[in-house]
Order: C-alpha cells, then sequence, then structure tokens
C-alpha cells in the first residue's frame, strides 16, 4: 500500500521553485510511471467492467496499480488539487475520460490511456496524452 498524496507532496515541497505547470507534468508523469492499465476491462462481463470503470482510490492507500481512464482521472484531479490547479474529468461519447486542468488563463488536455503514456513513460518514450487544449 501506498500513500500517493503523501509522497507527491513531500517530493513537490522540495522543489519550491516549481511553477505550476512544472508541477502538473511532473505529477503526470509520477502516474503514468506509477500505475498500468488493466487490460482485463476489456475481457470481463458488463458487471465487471462497471465495477472497474466505477473504482475509486483512495490517494492515501493505494491498494492496486492496475487502472483505467475513470480511475486515473479521478485520482489526478484530486492530486491537481491538492496543488491548487484546478481540473476537471471529461468524459466522450465512448465513455472515455481524460482531465482538463486551468493555469493562468491556459487549458490543458492530460490523458495518460488514450496515448499509452503509461507504457510510454516507463520505457522513456516522450508523452503522448499531455497538451495545451486550444
Amino acid at each position: 500500500m501506498m500513500n500517493l498524496k503523501e509522497d507527491i507532496l513531500n517530493h513537490i515541497a522540495s522543489h519550491p521553485e516549481w511553477d505550476l505547470f512544472t508541477k502538473a507534468r511532473w505529477i503526470y508523469l509520477k502516474t503514468c510511471s506509477f500505475f498500468s492499465y488493466d487490460w482485463k476491462y476489456f475481457y470481463v462481463s458488463k458487471e465487471d467492467k462497471r465495477k472497474i470503470y466505477q473504482l475509486e482510490l483512495d490517494i492515501e492507500n493505494i491498494e492496486t496499480t492496475d487502472i483505467i481512464c475513470s480511475t486515473w482521472c479521478d485520482l489526478f484531479v484530486k492530486l491537481l488539487n491538492l496543488v491548487h490547479i484546478e481540473a476537471w474529468t471529461v468524459t466522450d461519447a465512448s465513455l472515455h475520460c481524460y482531465v482538463l486542468f486551468k493555469i493562468d488563463e491556459n487549458i490543458y488536455r492530460a490523458d495518460a490511456t488514450k496515448g499509452y503514456d503509461f507504457s510510454r513513460v516507463k520505457i522513456g518514450c516522450s508523452t503522448n496524452g499531455f497538451y495545451p487544449f486550444k
């Protein structure tokens, strides 16, 4: 079990020079390196899919690292809010979730699952799912 909230806040506190964008980027990379996509979501019954989709993690007591878009978004929004970044989850017509967050007047999109950033970060590739939104 891991206290992700404590880990993130302690690390960010050790970098007082970081601006809000740098904090958001670091949290994005941290979550991508820590979590993995729960591929069983594609192979289970509708009832089990619903359970996986609705999974909520306690950021002070992480018990699993296999998650899907909805859980990652909930987690990422909570973590950004901890460092005073306004963020919210958007769900598209296919029920895929991603996060929009605002720093100053700029809005950014973060989507760790659709662009395979969970895997890309682990092998040192650039990310696909973290960019300005308009």
